[in-house]
């Protein structure tokens, strides 16, 4: 059914906007990788679904071109059972060609992937820890965000208590003065993970190696 669905929705889109609509903005594949969206079986299609204009009172109403993208989403879910999302919310995976969420559906959201220094985008399924090493290890301005098995790489724990960022009193540990710490206690390496987020604070832990 798989096949099936791909191959209506292709239609779909190509009798929308051509072969190119790949150049309109408008994106297709197979495979969610983020939590929580479906699988590496769901149909899926990205792209800009507003209409071309805004009707305001007194304006004429919209065109079948104008308002084509609202359509063609609503086909694309009815009709080929496609996940339909906001092109600018969503990365690519370059291994696996999965997508997951580049901006968050909640407070709690944390990303499920990473853009590299090389300007790889991979989603957590297929990150190698080589993938991250030299943008992420000793930057106190980066955290990974998904498990990813770094004690394989040598790491241990820093702290014993989670470190907390944000607005309450008390959650005012700096990244920078820890990872200096943990430098002059000898560590070489330092890598901080995100555990947890909120509105308003984020909680962490430090590896060292």
């Amino acid at each position: 059914m798989t096949n099936t669905n791909l191959d209506r929705a292709h239609r779909l889109l190509t009798a929308a906007y051509g072969e190119d609509f790949y150049n309109e903005d408008f994106d297709l594949g197979i495979g969610i990788a983020e939590p929580g969206y479906g699988n590496e079986d769901t149909i899926w299609a990205t792209g800009d679904w507003n209409p071309k204009r805004w009707v305001r009172e007194g304006d004429a109403p919209l065109t079948n071109e104008e308002s084509k993208p609202g359509r063609l989403a609503d086909a694309l879910a009815k009709y080929a059972d496609v996940e339909v999302h906001w092109l600018d919310e969503w990365f690519q995976c370059n291994h696996c060609y999965q997508i997951f969420r580049s901006q968050g559906d909640s407070y709690s959201w944390t990303m499920f992937g990473v853009q590299t220094e090389y300007g790889d985008t991979l989603c957590a399924n297929c990150v190698e820890f080589s993938d991250i090493e030299e943008d992420f290890v000793n930057n106190p301005r980066k955290a990974l965000t998904f498990d990813l098995d770094i004690e394989a790489e040598g790491f241990v724990q820093f702290n014993e208590d989670r470190y907390e960022a944000g607005w309450y009193d008390g959650q005012d540990d700096d990244p920078e003065t820890i990872l200096q710490a943990a430098h002059d206690a000898g560590y070489t390496d330092g890598l901080f993970v995100i555990r947890g987020v909120g509105q308003f604070d984020a909680h962490f832990d430090l590896w060292v190696r």
